[in-house]
Formats: C-alpha cells, sequence, structure tokens
C-alpha cells in the first residue's frame, strides 16, 4: 500500500490495513481530552462535550450531543476552580447561550472569542456586576 492513499474498507482475510485498529481507537482516546487541568493544578478546561464525568473535581457533564446542541455541567463539590470551557473555531459567539445558576451570562462583554476559552469565574463576575 503506497503511504497517503486511500485504503478504502479492507476484506476480513486479504486486506486488512492497520488504519482500521486506529480509527477504532480514536474513539476510545476522545475520553482522555474531554478535561485537562490547567498548570495551576487546580483549574479545568472542559474541551469536548459529551456525558462524561470528571470525579476528582466533582464535575458531572450530561449531553445528548449531535442530538441536542446544548450540554450541562453540574459541579458537586464545593472546591474553589474555574472551569474554562473551549469555544470551537467554527462556533460563532454570538450563537452561545450560556447560562450559571439560572443566570444568562454575556459572552460578548467579557470578550469572548471563537477558538479560545470562556472562563466561567470571569463570566460569573461581569454578570453578578451586571445585576447590581
Amino acid at each position: 500500500k503506497k503511504k497517503g492513499a486511500w485504503a478504502g474498507w479492507g476484506t476480513p482475510e486479504d486486506s486488512f490495513w492497520c488504519c482500521y485498529a486506529t480509527g477504532v481507537l480514536q474513539w476510545s482516546k476522545m475520553a482522555d481530552s474531554i478535561y485537562f487541568l490547567a498548570e495551576n493544578r487546580k483549574d479545568v478546561y472542559v474541551n469536548l462535550f459529551f456525558s462524561s464525568a470528571l470525579t476528582t473535581k466533582g464535575i458531572i457533564q450530561k449531553s445528548m450531543f449531535p442530538e441536542e446542541t446544548r450540554t450541562t455541567i453540574v459541579k458537586t463539590t464545593h472546591e474553589n476552580f474555574d472551569l474554562l470551557l473551549r469555544i470551537p473555531y467554527w462556533a460563532a459567539v454570538n450563537d452561545i447561550k450560556l447560562q450559571v445558576r439560572g443566570h444568562n451570562c454575556d459572552l460578548i462583554a467579557a470578550g469572548v472569542k471563537s477558538e479560545s476559552y470562556i472562563s466561567l469565574m470571569k463570566v460569573c463576575r461581569l454578570t453578578e456586576m451586571k445585576k447590581d
């Protein structure tokens, strides 16, 4: 097989390339990229949006993506840390709706841009100031 060539699907007996195993592996590897600890070992980056849990930080994420275009993240601990939510390059910030404790957050005022992360602590502070 020529490097970089399109392989198509093989047959069980005569043509089974390593790409098949790699393709299957990628689905299982997604789980290790949902959450990352920040350099301060306290704050948490949320990179992917599907049902999962980060039990060491008491985070539970519920999602029905792609059937629904929303996700719910619940923090079940009183530990003080920031959640940083990834905004993909294809997401229009104007179309993103974020609620924290039932309050709508103004992402434009918070300076959120595509291909970045939303700091929930920052957004919550701005939302609280706006209510006053």
